[in-house]
């Protein structure tokens, strides 16, 4: 869970359809879950808070009836790999 902060804003990612074409068909308000893989290109200690850049490799949506918060990290794993290849080919 992300913390509950009142001061501090969430972080935010934007998207173009390119990137990600299911959000065509979504509904702004909704909550929706993706996989992400992230490399982190930088971090910096500022002000003793700890602040991290990220360049996002590959996102994916779960199928609807998958909940991938019951999968152990071996499941994740083929469960992605599968994602990846039915959405990119490869």
């Amino acid at each position: 869970m992300y913390p509950t902060d009142p001061v501090k804003m969430k972080p935010s990612i934007h998207l173009t359809d390119k990137d990600l074409p299911e959000i065509k068909d979504w509904k702004v308000g909704e909550t929706y879950e993706v996989i992400v893989k992230m490399k982190m290109i930088s971090k910096m200690d500022f002000q003793k808070e700890l602040s991290a850049g990220f360049e996002i490799s590959d996102i994916l949506v779960p199928d609807e009836d998958q909940d991938i918060n019951e999968m152990d990290n071996e499941e994740f794993g083929k469960y992605a790999g599968e994602q990846k290849k039915k959405m990119y080919g490869h």
